[in-house]
């Protein structure tokens, strides 16, 4: 049993777990989770319980994309000049996987998929008229946020089309 919590231990201090992350990798993740937030609020919001974005759709204005692709690039470039040699193993990981998605970002950013046509299986077409139940109504304001996003669908069309 000895020989159990002695190897225990050692795998827990070997992954990280037991110290202490690095706090500008932290803020660097948090940053990109605020912005995913920000930029997909009618999915990954109500999906993590957060509602301070429900009252929009996401922006599909050329200037919006231009502006994502211009954050990925400026983020990518933060996390790749950081310094990780005092890194756990968990901040190395979680390094290496916010520079992969945001190198895969923007190298599928060439492709230009805000630029792809509507199609009878994907767009707003098909995903507008589900909007409703993908919404949490807990609250008042949820009906008014739910409102807030249906008067932007005009605007929002304009941009994907």
């Amino acid at each position: 049993m000895k020989t159990l919590a002695v190897a225990v231990i050692g795998l827990v201090a070997g992954f990280g777990f037991a110290q202490e992350r690095d706090a500008a990798l932290e803020q660097l993740l948090d940053e990109t989770v605020e912005q995913a937030l920000q930029r997909s609020p009618m999915w990954l919001g109500p999906a993590l319980g957060d509602d301070r974005f429900n009252d929009r759709l996401f922006d599909a204005s050329p200037l919006a994309y231009a502006a994502e692709r211009n954050w990925q690039a400026a983020m990518l470039e933060r996390v790749r000049g950081r310094d990780r040699s005092g890194f756990t193993v968990a901040d190395s990981l979680d390094a290496d996987l916010l520079e992969l998605r945001l190198a895969t970002a923007l190298e599928g950013a060439a492709f230009r998929a805000e630029q792809m046509p509507v199609t009878s299986i994907g767009g707003p077409q098909y995903w507008l008229p589900q909007m409703g139940s993908f919404a949490q109504f807990t609250k008042p304001r949820h009906y008014a946020d739910h409102l807030s996003r249906m008067r932007q669908i005009p605007g929002h069309l304009d941009d994907t089309m």
